[in-house]
């Protein structure tokens, strides 16, 4: 279930998700989607694989992250409630990052 600020396992926020999971392959990531963008590295739209971290939002402030799960999809937390589902990528506006 989303919860804000909650890191896992049974409640999560975005950040908090990416992170928890990533930390399942022995990744460190912060709990902030805009310092996410900091770790990994850069990869394009195009490129990117199932897997690869996705934080959306632009310049210095990143308001979601996710995880890639192909397709137009990805893992996420995202709203007070609901459970952590696969869901349609639902913005352009969003980078690319390469952890595993």
């Amino acid at each position: 279930m989303y919860k804000f600020g909650a890191a896992g396992p049974n409640n999560f926020d975005c950040s908090g998700l990416t992170q928890y999971v990533y930390k399942q392959f022995g990744k460190s990531l912060p709990h902030s989607a805009t310092q996410q963008t900091k770790y990994g590295r850069a990869v394009s739209k195009s490129a990117k694989l199932p897997g690869d971290l996705i934080l959306f939002g632009s310049g210095s402030y990143y308001s979601h992250a996710a995880i890639y799960a192909g397709g137009s999809y990805m893992w996420d937390a995202s709203t007070t409630g609901q459970p952590v589902a696969k869901r349609k990528i639902w913005s352009n506006t969003y980078v690319v990052r390469r952890l595993v």
